[in-house]
């Protein structure tokens, strides 16, 4: 028995781009563009660069060992495990130390994850960053043909173009968390089984595009979290289909092949591949919700 889904209340948000996120996002790309310099220094300071050839072993089982690579890392800056961290910001160029340390246990390489080892470096060279200057030639190396001016009002369209992104999702759900709520049924265990393995799917391709290694089975709490968000996409699913049936809300073709498109586009795979792909997951309607 449908009810309360009308005068659901969403949160507010700000559309309009600011000065910090503009000046943020020019920044972003100032780093993208950026140069490293040799510098004069014996030791690497805060945020500059450490040229260094790295080799480790980790303890216990299995052996997981790592011959000698050059690797240049921001030092001080909270991206390397602290030992190491420490060790290089203590070092001169041409020094050589042994350092133990240990992986975090959320390491994203699971296979190293809360382990021990042993690290052997060699601090090479000490860089800094050079940034560009926020200039028309600057423009120019981001996208030929731009000024600065016309940058920075292809940044504020983007900013804009993504915050109404987000407010729109923010705004569906929080209206799919309010219908999931008031409306607690039972749904179909082959609907929800379906959906669990779409959604460990889409994880593993995620990992795998952050080139993280994927793990070969999933722990409880992984299952049981997938099972729930499982559940919920499936009763909002059914839910807003509902909705549209009473209001008789149609689909606009024009959206669905959009978002089909930017489906296709982040997977890598031609349209009609991946339309074939929802359909055979039984992904479709959930796509048109």
């Amino acid at each position: 028995n449908l009810t309360s889904y009308r005068g659901i209340p969403v949160p507010k948000q700000i559309l309009e781009p600011s000065q910090e996120d503009i000046t943020q996002t020019l920044d972003k790309l100032r780093e993208r563009f950026a140069i490293l310099e040799p510098t004069e220094s014996e030791r690497a300071e805060k945020s500059q660069f450490a040229v260094v050839e790295l080799s480790y072993e980790l303890t216990g089982e299995p052996l997981i060992s790592e011959p000698v690579k050059q690797y240049t890392f921001e030092v001080g800056v909270g991206s390397l495990l602290k030992e190491i961290d420490s060790a290089l910001l203590e070092m001169k160029t041409g020094e050589e130390k042994t350092v133990a340390a240990k992986f975090p246990d959320d390491y994203s390489e699971k296979s190293h994850a809360g382990r021990e080892g042993t690290f052997r470096l060699k601090l090479l060279d000490v860089k800094k960053k050079i940034l560009p200057e926020l200039n028309d030639d600057f423009a120019k190396q981001v996208k030929e043909a731009l000024t600065l001016a016309t940058l920075t009002e292809e940044v504020t369209t983007t900013i804009r173009d993504n915050k109404q992104k987000a407010a729109a999702k923010a705004g569906r759900d929080a209206a799919l968390k309010h219908l999931v709520e008031k409306h607690p049924f039972e749904v179909p265990q082959s609907l929800v089984d379906r959906q669990s393995q779409s959604l460990v799917e889409g994880i593993q391709q995620d990992m795998k595009k952050q080139g993280i290694n994927v793990p070969p089975n999933l722990t409880a709490q992984d299952i049981n979290n997938i099972k729930k968000r499982a559940e919920f996409l499936v009763r909002g699913s059914l839910l807003l289909q509902e909705v549209s049936i009473r209001e008789k809300i149609e689909l606009d073709d024009g959206l669905y092949q959009t978002r089909l498109k930017e489906i296709a586009d982040s997977f890598g795979r031609p349209l009609d591949e991946v339309q074939k792909m929802l359909d055979g997951k039984g992904m479709t309607d959930r796509v048109k919700d």
